[in-house]
C-alpha cells in the first residue's frame, strides 16, 4: 500500500477489494478528521494500529475480510462517534471483549460475525450485530 501523506486531512477513504497485503499503514493515523475507512476485502495482517486512537472523528470503518488479529479495543479506544463498525472474517482473539467493556453512544451496528455462519457475538454495545459493509 502506499504511505499516506499527512497534508489534508481527508474524509472519505476506500480502498476495499484491492488485493492489498501487508500490515495497515500506521500513517492512517494522521489523517485525524476521517469519517469514513474501508479497508476491508483485502488481505492486511497483525493488528489494528494504535495510531487508529487519533481517529477521533471516524464514524464507519470496515476492516472485514482480511487477517487481521488481536483485539480491535485498544486502537479504537478513542473513536467515540463510531456509529457502524465491521469487524468479520478475520482473526481476532478478543472481539467479544471489545463489546463488553467498551461503550460507543452512537454505535448502532457492529459485524463482527460471518452472517452465514450466523453464531452473532452477544454484543452490549450496539443494537445489530450482523449487517452487509457498505459499498
Amino acid at each position: 500500500m502506499p504511505s499516506v501523506e499527512p497534508c489534508r486531512p481527508k474524509l472519505v477513504s476506500s480502498v476495499s477489494s484491492n488485493q492489498l497485503t501487508g500490515t495497515i499503514p500506521t500513517e492512517i493515523g494522521s489523517l485525524w478528521e476521517m469519517r469514513l475507512l474501508q479497508l476491508g476485502l483485502n488481505h492486511f495482517t497483525g493488528t489494528l494500529p494504535m495510531e487508529f486512537r487519533s481517529l477521533w472523528a471516524l464514524q464507519f470503518l470496515d476492516v472485514s475480510e482480511n487477517s487481521l488479529t488481536g483485539s480491535p479495543a485498544n486502537a479504537l479506544r478513542a473513536s467515540r462517534r463510531l456509529n457502524r463498525l465491521w469487524l468479520q472474517n478475520n482473526n481476532w482473539t478478543e472481539v467479544e471483549t471489545f463489546c463488553s467493556q467498551t461503550t460507543y453512544p452512537e454505535l448502532t451496528l457492529m459485524n463482527a460475525n460471518s452472517c452465514e455462519e450466523r453464531n452473532l457475538y452477544n454484543c452490549s454495545c450496539c443494537t445489530t450485530c450482523c449487517d452487509s459493509p457498505p459499498v
